[in-house]
């Protein structure tokens, strides 16, 4: 079973210019992928020629997404990371500085605090899980399973898995996705939901040493 194509935007990649390696997927800004191969097994997966799909050396090729940002992650360059950066900033300058404290309780701040922001921007910066567009219904469809279940979404214009679902603010269907956060700036799904999840904890981590340093120290 086919559909119609429609040339919608919601899961198409799109380079800006050859001297400006930034794309779209949607809402999303791409920043940089990479070419691998993949194969057709009858025409489950169609990606069209608008999406980036090429051929070279007889290859059928298409772009994996590595680094990407969301669409509110002008949210996030202005507001989370300077606030947690001048927390941080004040937080040494204030309980460490001046203070004469063991070399572990140093080693222990500096290693949440970059875990914390290591782990904000891996979530920031990575694919959610955006899933590629589906023209035809999948062989593997089946309804008893989550993952096979397709179901056809028209605002995609693709058949999606049901555990899958269409985000109309990054405007592409994301993988077991969960919910889009303004704070870190992009959706929440199953390959970006780890980094996010170590996000919160190292956050809630980092917050109760700074209080700690800053208040009993």
């Amino acid at each position: 079973m086919s559909r119609p194509y429609k040339p919608y935007m919601y899961c198409t990649a799109i380079m800006c210019c050859s001297c400006c390696p930034v794309g779209r997927v949607g809402n999303m800004f791409v920043l940089r992928q990479k070419m691998v191969e993949y194969h057709h097994k009858d025409d489950d997966d169609v990606v069209d020629e608008e999406e980036g799909a090429t051929e070279s050396g007889g290859k059928k090729l298409r772009p994996k997404l590595q680094c990407l940002v969301g669409p509110y992650f002008i949210v996030t360059s202005t507001l989370t990371l300077p606030f947690l950066a001048g927390f941080s900033a004040y937080t040494f300058y204030q309980g460490i500085w001046d203070n004469d404290l063991h070399w572990g309780v140093i080693l222990g701040w500096a290693v949440v605090t970059f875990i914390m922001f290591q782990s904000l921007l891996a979530t920031s910066c990575s694919d959610p899980g955006i899933l590629y567009r589906r023209q035809n219904l999948p062989s593997t469809h089946d309804e008893t399973d989550p993952h096979n279940d397709w179901r056809w979404n028209d605002q995609a214009q693709s058949y999606r898995p049901r555990t899958a679902k269409f985000d109309s603010e990054v405007q592409c269907i994301v993988e077991e996705y969960d919910h889009t956060c303004p704070w870190v700036g992009t959706a929440i799904g199953r390959r970006n939901m780890p980094s996010f999840k170590r996000f919160l904890w190292f956050l809630a981590f980092t917050v109760a040493y700074d209080i700690v340093l800053l208040a009993f120290l």
